[in-house]
């Protein structure tokens, strides 16, 4: 190996490229996510705050007071608005604190329940934002 191969950003055969575009969790969300995961038996839910110049990158988790079951979440009502209301008051758009819904999977089921799978596509629109 050349010594300029060693630090090409270039990836490796390995390591398969992401498709684009892709979801990606940054080091917050993905702790909140995890956190909340290992926290009980049931279901959590909240709202990934995007990026401001990337829709697809979550910067951050924010959960609301939520009903929640081992296969089910529901927000409250009045919690949904105070997050966009406190959202909009830190100067973060619905486009960016209301696209992404997020949840865990309790027991370590790392798939997506039927249910979401078919919702998502229609319900979030496209992730340009526009």
């Amino acid at each position: 190996m050349e010594p300029s191969d060693a630090t090409s950003l270039e990836p490796s055969a390995a390591v398969p490229a992401r498709p684009e575009p892709c979801l990606t969790l940054g080091p917050l969300a993905w702790l909140k996510l995890v956190y909340f995961c290992h926290l009980g038996d049931t279901e959590i839910g909240g709202f990934g705050i995007a990026a401001p110049n990337n829709f697809l990158y979550v910067e951050d988790f924010v959960t609301v007071r939520q009903e929640v079951t081992e296969v089910s979440v529901r927000f409250q009502d009045e919690a949904v608005a105070d997050h966009f209301d406190s959202c909009l008051d830190r100067g973060i758009s619905p486009v960016r604190s209301g696209r992404l819904w997020c949840h865990t999977h309790p027991g370590g089921s790392p798939c997506p329940a039927l249910r979401t799978s078919k919702r998502l596509p229609a319900a979030s629109g496209p992730a340009t934002g526009r």
